[in-house]
C-alpha cells in the first residue's frame, strides 16, 4: 500500500512537470538572409587579353578634335577706320613689288600682312613708309637710291593693286595675324632659332615670337 502511494506521488510530480514545460513559450529562430552584392572590379592592363585591351580602348576612343584649317588664305575684314594717304600705299606697294614681285597673289598678301603687322606693333614706326624703309629690315630699302624710284611692268601693277585693296578694302591674310617677321627659304638666320613658324608661302617662311596655340 505504502509503495502504491509513492508510485502514485511521482506520477503526479511526472505530469506536473510535463505540463509545466508545455505551458513555458518556444524560442523561435529567424534565420537571417544574407544578400550578396557582387562589385565588378576592372582587371588591370597586365591581367587583360589582347581582345579585352583592344574592347577597353575601343570604348574610351574619342571623336577627333576639329582643328581650324589654319592655312593662309585671303579675307576681307571691316577696314573703315583705317586712315592713309596715297604715300601709304605707295610705300606698301615698293615693298610688296621688291619683296614679292614675283610671287603669288598670297604671295604679295602675305608680304602686305607682315608690313601691317609690323605698323600695328609698339616694336617699330607706326607708319608704313617707315616700316618698310626701316635700316636693315627689308633687303631691298638698305639701298638709299631704291627708296623712291618708280618701276614699271604687270608685277608692279599687280602689287600695286593689292597695295589699294589691303589699305582701302580691308583685304588681309587669315593665318598670318601675329606673323611680324620672314625670310626666304633658301637661307636660315640665326633669328628664325627663337622663333615660332607660322607658315610657309610661296618662297617665303613666316614666323612669329608671339605665345600661339
Amino acid at each position: 500500500m505504502k509503495k502504491n502511494l509513492i508510485k502514485a506521488c511521482v506520477l503526479v510530480l511526472m505530469v506536473f512537470s510535463v505540463s509545466q514545460l508545455l505551458k513555458q513559450p518556444t524560442e523561435t529562430h529567424t534565420q537571417q538572409k544574407v544578400v550578396i552584392v557582387e562589385v565588378p572590379v576592372e582587371k588591370s592592363f597586365a591581367t587583360m587579353t589582347q581582345a579585352e585591351l583592344y574592347a577597353h580602348f575601343e570604348s574610351q576612343r574619342l571623336e577627333p578634335l576639329v582643328k581650324e584649317d589654319m592655312t593662309p588664305r585671303v579675307i576681307v575684314v571691316d577696314n573703315s577706320d583705317m586712315t592713309y594717304e596715297d604715300i601709304d600705299v605707295f610705300c606698301l606697294a615698293k615693298n610688296i613689288f621688291h619683296e614679292a614681285g614675283i610671287e603669288s597673289d598670297i604671295g604679295k598678301y602675305a608680304v602686305a600682312q607682315v608690313t601691317l603687322n609690323r605698323v600695328a606693333s609698339r616694336k617699330y614706326p607706326n607708319s608704313i613708309c617707315k616700316v618698310v624703309l626701316q635700316r636693315y629690315q627689308f633687303s631691298w630699302a638698305n639701298q638709299r637710291s631704291m627708296h623712291w624710284t618708280h618701276p614699271k611692268g604687270v608685277n608692279w601693277d599687280r602689287s600695286y593693286e593689292i597695295a589699294q585693296q589691303v589699305m582701302g578694302e580691308g583685304h588681309r591674310v587669315k593665318g598670318l595675324e601675329n606673323s611680324r617677321y620672314y625670310h626666304a627659304d633658301y637661307i636660315k638666320p640665326h633669328w628664325s632659332r627663337k622663333m615660332t613658324h607660322v607658315a610657309t608661302v610661296g618662297r617665303h617662311v613666316f614666323y612669329t615670337n608671339d605665345v600661339i596655340y
